[in-house]
């Protein structure tokens, strides 16, 4: 579960997923977003269809302590991901199931 930096917390980011190398098969994508009390605040879940390149949405509200993008592509695909807020920017190549750990600060 690699740590990937900072997010900050009710200003909107996005989650560009490339699945385009994966022909026939979809990749799962899920946003957990962890509160201050460690509970589950929300869980959003996407699928990026085959073959596909895609771009999520999404804002940490202001009592989100962490968010984790969990990313499932098929088995032996290897997929880019890149998560871009404002001038940061995040990329990472996934080769199996992979969690991108980020701190939501204020």
């Amino acid at each position: 579960m690699p740590f990937m930096g900072e997010l900050k917390q009710a200003t909107a980011y996005t989650i560009n997923v490339d699945n385009g190398s994966v022909i026939s098969l979809k990749t799962a994508i899920t946003i957990l977003k962890v509160n201050r009390r460690d509970k589950i605040a929300s869980a959003v879940v996407s699928t990026i269809a085959a073959g596909a390149r895609t771009t999520i949405n999404d804002t940490p509200g202001s009592g989100i302590d962490r968010v984790i993008i969990q990313v499932h592509p098929p088995s032996n695909a290897t997929i880019n991901v890149e998560v871009v807020q404002g001038n940061s920017s995040f990329a990472t190549t996934c080769n199996g199931d992979t969690d991108l750990v980020f701190d939501a600060i204020p």
